[in-house]
């Protein structure tokens, strides 16, 4: 994974640029003006980014509301709103204004060509489109820039990831695609699909020389079979690998390694879950009645597909009420996150497991002794 080269511009010069960058930020954003006013407004020459605070992530998303977002620096004229695929029935909310949105089509369409998409490229989109999420369109924007921007033409052909697996498969092979873009879970179907019943008397697609995928991590235990319906494709990251802690490998180059994710968001194929709202699942099952002295999850790899097992600790008096509120916990789970219910259910996410324990079997940070919310045990390939 790369960045944006560091500027080259002497030092003094990229100081005055990011002090009028966060004075125009001050002076036009009604949220930052206020989350700031603790800050000299004077001009001063070493102030640097360490002399702000860290933004209060929970008061920033409650003032970027849809309406009247005091947060943004300018009413929205033009460009497109965007909504996060959401962790529950509050997804995140992202305003775009025609120039953002075609730098970030521009950027993902440099992303594409050093993937390795180049000129006559047939390629598949095989995104979620709809519901005012992202992933769909930007990335027919990025194709559609690539001959503007990095003097590489492709075709697209645009499938969207809500159609059957059946229809994606024939797509390919029906127009040798070259290229697909998707998720890792949607390629995994594929794969799986021409393996056991292929398709058009077929059970690859040599023509796919490259699967690009986002928004997931891919696992050593799904390499074997992609690679037996696509033999002639390399696998790349398309934006990112799962993960929100990173190493740098290069800094002067901006190359950066990604660890994993970090200790509050679950990544479950393409289906994320908040840790907040996972607590909130296993207290509304228990009640108020019962005393719960800590949650944790614990994400893992179980038959080829991650399983999420929820450690409660709190001890039930029997079995039955033991049963009872596993049942009760995974319920929840599917009423807050009906997307985790909806994969569990087609076969493509571990059923959550529950279990209850005593509060000093959760594992805890080595040197602050403080619980870790989500212990990641999977190891990633790309």
């Amino acid at each position: 994974m790369t960045i944006i080269p560091k500027s080259d511009a002497p030092a003094n010069k990229q100081a005055e640029t990011l002090e009028a960058f966060l004075d125009f930020v001050r002076v036009k954003s009604p949220f930052y003006r206020e989350f700031w006013d603790t800050i000299s407004s004077a001009p001063n020459p070493g102030k640097t980014l360490e002399t702000y605070p860290l933004t209060d992530h929970a008061a920033y998303w409650q003032a970027n509301t849809c309406l009247n977002s005091s947060v943004v620096t300018s009413e929205q004229q033009d460009g497109i709103i965007f909504k996060t695929g959401g962790t529950t029935a509050k997804p995140k909310v992202s305003f775009y204004n025609h120039a953002e949105l075609e730098g970030v089509s521009k950027a993902l369409a440099t992303s594409l060509v050093r993937c390795g998409v180049r000129q006559g490229d047939k390629v598949i989109n095989l995104f979620y489109a709809g519901d005012m999420y992202g992933s769909f369109l930007v990335h027919i924007l990025s194709v559609f820039y690539l001959p503007i921007h990095e003097r590489v033409g492709a075709v697209q052909l645009p499938v969207a990831g809500h159609v059957t697996t059946e229809s994606m498969v024939t797509h390919i092979l029906e127009f040798e695609g070259t290229v697909v873009l998707s998720t890792v879970t949607t390629m995994v179907k594929m794969a799986e699909l021409m393996a056991s019943a292929g398709r058009h008397g077929r059970n690859t697609a040599e023509s796919v020389r490259l699967l690009l995928f986002s928004g997931e991590a891919l696992y050593s235990d799904q390499v074997g079979i992609m690679k037996r319906a696509f033999p002639n494709a390399e696998l790349r990251s398309l934006v990112y690998p799962s993960g929100d802690r990173a190493e740098w490998v290069d800094y002067e180059s901006g190359l950066f390694r990604v660890l994993g994710r970090d200790q509050t968001a679950i990544r479950l194929g393409p289906v994320s879950i908040d840790f907040t709202h996972l607590r909130e699942a296993v207290y509304s099952a228990l009640g108020p009645e019962r005393h719960v002295s800590g949650v944790q999850a614990v994400v893992g790899r179980q038959d080829a597909k991650d399983l999420l097992t929820v450690l409660v600790a709190f001890q039930p008096a029997c079995g039955a009420e033991e049963t009872e509120l596993q049942l009760r916990v995974s319920e929840e789970l599917g009423k807050a996150r009906p997307m985790f219910k909806g994969h569990v259910d087609l076969g493509l996410v571990n059923p959550l497991r529950v279990l209850f324990v005593k509060a000093e079997e959760l594992t805890v940070n080595e040197r602050s002794g403080k619980s870790i919310n989500v212990v990641d045990k999977r190891l990633t390939t790309l």
